[in-house]
Order: structure tokens, then C-alpha cells, then sequence
């Protein structure tokens, strides 16, 4: 991706994340304000009063629905920035994003029309139980592919530069000009983190695909075991790295 790309990412992120401070900060406002006006009306019963009610219970639902909104948005603009995923689930996700973002549009468009305080507690509970069947799992499911997608990219970039590592030891080993044996040794051990690196990304996406089944319980401990695992394969990429580094140093050394 060209550096502008990615500055233009990063300012789209930056600004979706101020929009969700902004729109939390007015949630905050409207609940505030609504259990304000909860109290005053189990005290006063008045008619007055429960309208009051209402009207702050819908203003904190709205704002409520908005901020899930913001987060799906600034979610949407981490995941168009991650590196590492591939483009079919990249697309997969952001389609996903998107009916998320329409259903909880959809659902603030029709609290104006709630009837009765009754009413809007029916659809606070229902967005609530939308929220914790669809988009929190789409959520931790993104999130873990982005954590993996770090992984990928990197074990992929380190493979590519073994192989050129490969090819150029070859070289000097066919010719006969300097001693290989410590750049093959190195070169295993490379092969052997790249390896076992791989293991763990493979424990982490079989994790992550299990983020979206609604059988899977506690879906924050095993979004926290994909992040562990990549953490755990991204800590062989750099060891891995260390010896290839070494390996060029020892390569440019006999160059001299």
C-alpha cells in the first residue's frame, strides 16, 4: 500500500474513533439524564412525569443505538486498515459490518414511534439480545482475524526473504567462495520458527472461527486466547528474524 494509503487510514481511523468518544460522551449525557427522570417519576407518578420518562428514555436509546453505530464504523475503518487478512473475508466482514450498522440505523429510526415507556423497554431488550447474538461475535471475529492477520503478513514477509536467503547461500555454495555450513544451520532454525509460528496462527484462527458459533460461551476469554496465540506466533517470527538478520550480516561479511 502506498504511504499515503496508509496516512489517509490511519487520519479515517483516528477520525471514526473521535466520532465514538463524542457519541459515548452523549450517551453518557442521556442516560444521566434519564435515570434522573426514572427517579423523579417512581416518586411523583405524575402524568407529567412519566412522559418526562419517555421522552429521556428514548433520547438515551437513540444515543444509545448511536454509539453501537460509531464503534461498528470506527471497527469498519481498523478492519479496512489491518494488514494480513485476506480480501475474501476482508469483504465477508464489511458486508456483515454493514447490516449490523443498518439494523441498529433502523432500529433508533422507529423509537419516535414507541407508544408507551412499556414499548421502549421491549425494544431496548431487543436490541440489547440483537447486540449479544450478532454483533458481538462479529466484533471479537474481527478483531481476532486482525490480531492473526499481523501474524500472517509477517510470516509471509519473513518467507520471502528466506527463500532469497536460500537462493543466494546456493549461489555461494555452488561457486565455493566461502564456508556455508553456520548460513544453512541458521537458515533450519529460520525454517523451524516459521514453522512452529504457523502452528500457533492455526490455533488462533481455529479459535477465531469458533468466535461467531453461538455455542461458544465466554466469547472475551477466547477472543483473549487468539490474540495470546498470534502473540505467541508473532514471538518465533522475530526470533526467526533475529537469525536472519545474523544470517545477512555473516553474508555481507564474506563479501568484503
Amino acid at each position: 500500500m502506498l504511504l499515503v494509503g496508509s496516512v489517509y487510514a490511519g487520519r479515517a481511523l483516528a477520525s471514526a474513533v473521535d466520532d465514538l468518544v463524542g457519541t459515548k460522551f452523549r450517551y453518557d449525557v442521556a442516560h444521566s439524564e434519564y435515570l434522573l427522570a426514572r427517579s423523579q417519576f417512581r416518586q411523583a407518578g405524575t402524568l407529567v412525569s412519566r412522559a418526562k420518562a419517555q421522552t429521556q428514555a428514548r433520547e438515551m436509546l437513540e444515543a444509545r443505538d448511536a454509539v453501537v453505530v460509531a464503534y461498528l464504523r470506527a471497527v469498519r475503518e481498523r478492519l479496512d486498515s489491518a494488514v494480513g487478512v485476506p480480501e475474501t473475508a476482508r469483504a465477508g466482514f464489511n458486508e456483515r459490518l454493514r447490516l449490523e450498522i443498518s439494523w441498529f440505523e433502523d432500529n433508533a429510526s422507529k423509537l419516535p414511534s414507541a407508544g408507551s415507556l412499556e414499548d421502549l423497554v421491549a425494544s431496548s431488550d431487543g436490541a440489547a439480545e440483537h447486540f449479544f447474538s450478532f454483533t458481538e461475535p462479529l466484533v471479537f471475529e474481527i478483531l481476532g482475524s486482525i490480531s492473526i492477520g499481523v501474524s500472517t503478513d509477517f510470516r509471509m514477509k519473513l518467507t520471502d526473504i528466506l527463500g532469497s536467503v536460500k537462493t543466494k547461500t546456493a549461489e555461494i555454495r555452488a561457486n565455493g567462495d566461502h564456508e556455508t555450513t553456520n548460513i544453512e544451520r541458521w537458515t533450519v532454525e529460520v525454517e523451524n520458527k516459521i514453522t512452529r509460528s504457523l502452528d500457533r496462527e492455526l490455533e488462533a484462527q481455529s479459535l477465531a472461527l469458533s468466535l461467531s458459533s453461538p455455542k461458544t460461551k465466554n466469547k472475551a476469554n477466547v477472543y483473549a486466547s487468539v490474540v495470546d496465540r498470534s502473540e505467541d506466533s508473532l514471538s518465533l517470527l522475530r526470533e526467526g528474524s533475529g537469525f536472519l538478520r545474523e544470517i545477512v550480516r555473516t553474508m555481507r561479511v564474506s563479501e568484503q
